[in-house]
């Protein structure tokens, strides 16, 4: 019987023994998947936002090649406008010649009678 008794009694300190090791490492893996837990969280986060940027990197690209386009179409409108003014330039200062010969003309035809 006493024999029986140190058996039990040794065999409850090893299952005591195994249970506290079982605490301490379901503790420590506990830990460690909080960890990783906040770890995936700040992962998700990072990811946000490489894709949030990206969308942005995205939008400023087609914004930057619009505004190019709408710049070359502005300059080509101004290339015509500038040739257009150049013509009415021309044909004005035509004009201005062919009043002031005119006038010399009038002036020229007034003195004669």
């Amino acid at each position: 019987l006493e024999t029986k008794k140190m058996k039990l009694t040794y065999e409850q300190t090893i299952a005591t023994d195994h249970m506290s090791y079982l605490q301490n490492r379901a503790s420590l893996i506990e830990t460690q998947l909080c960890q990783i837990g906040n770890e995936l969280q700040e992962a998700t986060r990072r990811l946000t936002l490489i894709d949030t940027a990206r969308a942005e990197y995205k939008d400023s690209v087609y914004i930057l090649k619009d505004s190019k386009e709408r710049e070359k179409a502005a300059q080509s409108n101004l290339v015509g406008l500038e040739c257009a003014a150049k013509d009415f330039e021309d044909k004005a200062q035509k004009a201005i010649k062919q009043v002031r010969s005119i006038l010399r003309q009038k002036i020229k035809v007034e003195r004669e009678t």
